[in-house]
This record gives structure tokens, C-alpha cells and sequence, in this order.
């Protein structure tokens, strides 16, 4: 038997096919309403859920289809598609009784993500055709995959947005991160002893603060910050201290944006969200379900 063929020229005609089959199931073509009711009484689908619709039709009709739109696929260039999406993919259910011998094609297709996500889809759908066709190069794509989840989970966290004044509550108030970020003047925090002279000691033996003149070599830009974060081998721990509302959340914000920038991974936490969980159980369990958006995690997004 040959081998399937995956290349890119099987995998852009499956794309088309995908494309144009869940936008007419969410009528989304812009085709005049004659031709429209002319495909719905040939085509036949049902939602079953927002990410599940069986499809009942014949391979001539979704040729008409394809042309209708200018996409133009064989019958014999859709039938790969359906088989691709099928046994490549695994997102197509064929429900046919006998898998010859009758024109009549009915089968189920799940996406990744809602119906109407068209632009999550179609980047899921990319995604886990390169996955599939080299198992044995995987960095690069999967490094795009993880930016790209990382990338939405922070937007709804709504991490570039002002989250921390309450009266901001309302959408129609708030402020893009560009808006309202001004960078901050972080000092490093100094540690005295009894041994750095009396002078830096009350009674009590409490710290007290020293001139600016003796910290401006300690001082800490975000871009120095950041270079340590990307750099430095250790473990990194920094704590960000400072008067309410004196700018610590949005400075958070900013590095993660700048973590990302550099194509690194930042993920954001809030304590109340782990809820007594450790930080393990958490990532695997709770945080990979909001990010994926899917209820079953696979077991390779867990090593």
C-alpha cells in the first residue's frame, strides 16, 4: 500500500476544504440566498454541540461547494480531504454503515474549539498537522503552539488591561497596557547590618532607609530585569514591593509581555486560584484546562 501523502500541497486543499465546510455549517458564505437554499437541501447538517456537527451529503454536492466559494476541488481532492480529516487529523467520524458502494457520505466533525472561534480553529488545525507529520522535529512547533496558548491565556486574564481599580470594572472604561504603563523607578532593596555603621540602625535595631545617592547603582530597569530573567541559570525569585496602587500588578503585566516578546513562556497565577492546591496539581489539572479549553486534557501535555 503507498503511503499517505501529507505534503503541503494535500495539506492546503484540506485546509480549504475545512474552511469552506464550517462556514457555510455556520452560513457564514457570501453566496446569493438562492444558491444558499440549493446547498441546504443537498447538504444536510445538525449541531449537536458548539464544536460538534454531522453532516450528511454526497461528494458532488461539496464539490458544488468548494466551487461556489472559487476553491474549485475534485471530487477526488475532497475525498482525500474527508480522509485526511478523518484518519490523519481524527477529527472526522465516518458514520457510514458500509464504507462502499453508496454515494452518500455522513460523517461527524469535532473542532478544537467553538464553532464560531474561525481563527482558533484554523490555527489548531495547522498546528496539529505539522505535529502529526514530523513526530521526529517537534521543537520549533511546538514552541509556537505553547506561545500561542500562553499568548491567549494571558489576554483572557486580560493581563494588558488595568485589573486591579475596581472602578474600572466596566469594559467601556478600561485601558489598553500601552496606554497607562509608566515604568516604574525599582530601587534594589538593601539589606543593612550592624556592621554598615550605627548611622543605618535605630533603637531598635530596625532598618531604616538610606540617602538616594548611596542606591542609584542598585537601581532596576525593566529591561535589566528582564535580561536577568532570561539569562541568569539560577533559580529566579523576585518579589516587587510597594504602596497600593503604586503600579506592582501592571509592572507584572509588562514583564510578562516582555517574557513573551522574547518568545518564553510566562504564566500568571493568582494565589486565591490555587485554593490550598500545590502549584503542581494545579498547572496540570486546572490551569492546562482554562488555557486548551477542553475538559479532557491529552497526557502528552502533561510530561
Amino acid at each position: 500500500m503507498p503511503r499517505s501523502n501529507y505534503g503541503n500541497a494535500v495539506k492546503q486543499r484540506a485546509i480549504q476544504f475545512f474552511t469552506v465546510l464550517v462556514d457555510y455549517a455556520n452560513d457564514e458564505l457570501d453566496i446569493e440566498e438562492r444558491q444558499l437554499e440549493q446547498l441546504q437541501r443537498d447538504i444536510q447538517l445538525h449541531w449537536q454541540t458548539d464544536k460538534r456537527c454531522v453532516i450528511r451529503t454526497k461528494v458532488r454536492y461539496l464539490e458544488n461547494l468548494t466551487n461556489l466559494v472559487g476553491m474549485n476541488l475534485t471530487g477526488e481532492q475532497i475525498k482525500e480531504s474527508i480522509k485526511c480529516l478523518t484518519d490523519f487529523l481524527e477529527i472526522v467520524e465516518d458514520n457510514r454503515a458500509s464504507k462502499g458502494g453508496s454515494e452518500t457520505w455522513h460523517f461527524t466533525l469535532n473542532l478544537w474549539h467553538d464553532r464560531f472561534d474561525r481563527v482558533a480553529n484554523l490555527h489548531r488545525f495547522a498546528t496539529e498537522w505539522d505535529l502529526r507529520k514530523s513526530p521526529q522535529d517537534l521543537t520549533a512547533i511546538q514552541t509556537d503552539y505553547w506561545l500561542e496558548l500562553i499568548r491567549s491565556s494571558l489576554a483572557t486574564q486580560q493581563y494588558h488591561r488595568i485589573t486591579t481599580n475596581p472602578l474600572m470594572g466596566e469594559d467601556r472604561l478600561k485601558f489598553s497596557l500601552d496606554e497607562v504603563y509608566v515604568p516604574l523607578g525599582l530601587v534594589k532593596r538593601q539589606r543593612m547590618t550592624i556592621f554598615d555603621g550605627q548611622e543605618g540602625i535605630d533603637d531598635g535595631g530596625e532598618e531604616i532607609g538610606t540617602n538616594t545617592a548611596d542606591r542609584v547603582d542598585l537601581a532596576v530597569t525593566e529591561d535589566r530585569l528582564l535580561a536577568q530573567l532570561v539569562t541568569n541559570s539560577e533559580p529566579n525569585r523576585v518579589a516587587i514591593i510597594g504602596e497600593p496602587g503604586s503600579g506592582k500588578t501592571t509592572y507584572l503585566q509588562r514583564l510578562a509581555a516582555g517574557l513573551l516578546d522574547r518568545e518564553l513562556l510566562p504564566i500568571w497565577i493568582s494565589l486565591a486560584d490555587i485554593q490550598g492546591e500545590t502549584l503542581e496539581n494545579y498547572l496540570l489539572q486546572d490551569w492546562l484546562k482554562i488555557v486548551i479549553r477542553q475538559i479532557n486534557i491529552d497526557p502528552k501535555l502533561q510530561i
